[in-house]
């Protein structure tokens, strides 16, 4: 997985982050926070990590894409973190690496697109240097742990994140809450993470075709409109299947609902598939070349992050597919 900007709120294209990591093809990642007054540009939005530290936390009932060193699956994410005080005390952590009090939530009630970011006045946020170097100020309070969870410090928001350490900040009742149990102490358990990237709805199950995307936030408009859309899929055998397909060009191709991008995936050998960001977003680069059309109006989108592949199980750089 590549990031933007190497770090989270960074954006760059797909064909920047392949280059400078040296992969020999890339797709668009998860989706992301594209204008400054939903939230943070770059910002991610879904359960996501990179190298094992978290980046973003979960959106409730929406599958991503694992992948670890014995392969990959599709699957939601089930747990959560919590803070735990010397004293015994346990604060749950609401979100990770975002600004406090603007929770990206799913649009499941009403008229609401499929996602948007909403105020609270209560919010507990974990931060990591996979956010950067430095914490967002603002009203509340941040608690600075080092590399053994001891808090080091309790100081109003924004300031620096130790590299090997955390900082959890609060505003509202959770900041009352670091007030009072944050110098006794602060744990926060370890979570058991692979390279995450986010995204939805799930398509494809155990073979079958299986949308349930008003279940996942999906509003039935955005899930039925032809759009370009970007899709991740896994073999029975456990091969990873990434397609592209271009949409918003009637002279070349419209693009896809997301039921038909299921009927796609299973044709071509899913027996688990989900959807990555699409629309603008939606790119392929293989050996430095833009493998698709992108229907961005500028040509190819910067985006927050973007699945990389290396040439170690690949085939040979003569037999690579070419630009169509």
């Amino acid at each position: 997985m590549g990031l933007g900007g190497g770090q989270v709120l960074g954006t760059a294209t797909v064909r920047t982050m392949a280059r400078r990591a040296g992969a020999v093809a890339a797709v668009n990642g998860g989706f992301f926070v594209r204008d400054r007054h939903d939230g943070q540009p770059g910002s991610l939005v879904g359960y996501s990590a990179r190298h094992g530290l978290l980046l973003h936390e979960a959106l409730p009932a929406r599958c991503c894409l694992w992948i670890g060193r014995k392969g990959f699956r599709i699957a939601p994410v089930q747990a959560g973190l919590t803070v735990v005080a010397g004293d015994g005390a346990s604060y749950r952590i609401d979100g990770i690496d975002r600004t406090p009090g603007r929770v990206r939530d799913l649009g499941l009630h009403g008229d609401l697109a499929h996602d948007h970011t909403r105020r609270v006045t209560s919010d507990m946020v974990l931060f990591n240097r996979g956010f950067g170097a430095s914490t967002l100020a603002g009203p509340g309070v941040e608690a600075v742990l080092n590399q053994g969870g001891r808090v080091t410090s309790i100081r109003r928001r924004g300031g620096h994140i130790p590299c090997y350490g955390q900082v959890v900040a609060g505003i509202g009742q959770a900041a009352t809450w670091l007030r009072r149990h944050g110098l006794s102490g602060l744990r926060v358990p370890t979570a058991d993470v692979w390279d995450a990237i986010n995204g939805g709805p799930w398509l494809v199950r155990q073979g079958r075709v299986a949308v349930d995307d008003q279940a996942e936030g999906f509003d039935r408009p955005f899930s039925r409109r032809r759009t370009a859309r970007t899709l991740a899929g896994i073999t029975r055998t456990g091969h990873l299947l990434l397609v592209v397909v271009d949409g918003k060009r009637p002279d070349w191709s419209v693009g896809v609902t997301f039921e038909e991008a299921a009927r796609l995936m299973q044709s071509l050998g899913a027996w688990d598939a989900m959807g990555l960001d699409g629309g603008g977003s939606s790119t392929m680069v293989v050996e430095d070349r833009l493998a698709n059309r992108p229907a961005d109006p500028g040509g190819e989108r910067s985006v927050a992050d973007a699945l990389l592949i290396y040439a170690a199980g690949w085939p040979s750089a003569g037999s690579m597919p070419s630009k169509r």
